[in-house]
């Protein structure tokens, strides 16, 4: 299970019930969550705003460094859709440097 630190205070609740119902429990890798300069998380809820077309590629590269992960050798030539591909493929949990939550570089 893959989420956000923000949701790390969950976890043990959520082990103790798994345990409690007799069910497996998952690994779970809690990574940053991205904060504006209030320290609120970017989201609907925080009325975030929306990505334009534009912003796309330059955030996922942003992303994609914010937790650490590779860029593709020719990620400034790639889709959308083939950069997230390519960072599936390349994506490193190890490599994740804490999961305190920071504020992501502009």
């Amino acid at each position: 299970v893959v989420r956000g630190a923000d949701l790390i205070d969950s976890t043990p609740r959520q082990i103790h019930l798994q345990r409690l119902l007799a069910l497996p429990t998952p690994q779970y890798l809690h990574i940053p969550v991205v904060t504006n300069s209030a320290g609120q998380k970017l989201s609907k809820q925080t009325l975030a705003p929306g990505l334009t077309r534009g912003e796309v590629l330059m955030l996922l590269r942003s992303a994609l460094h914010f937790l650490g992960q590779p860029l593709h050798a020719d990620a400034e030539k790639l889709a959308p859709a083939a950069m997230l591909s390519a960072a599936a493929t390349a994506w490193s949990a190890s490599a994740i440097e804490s999961v305190r939550q920071r504020p992501m570089p502009h």
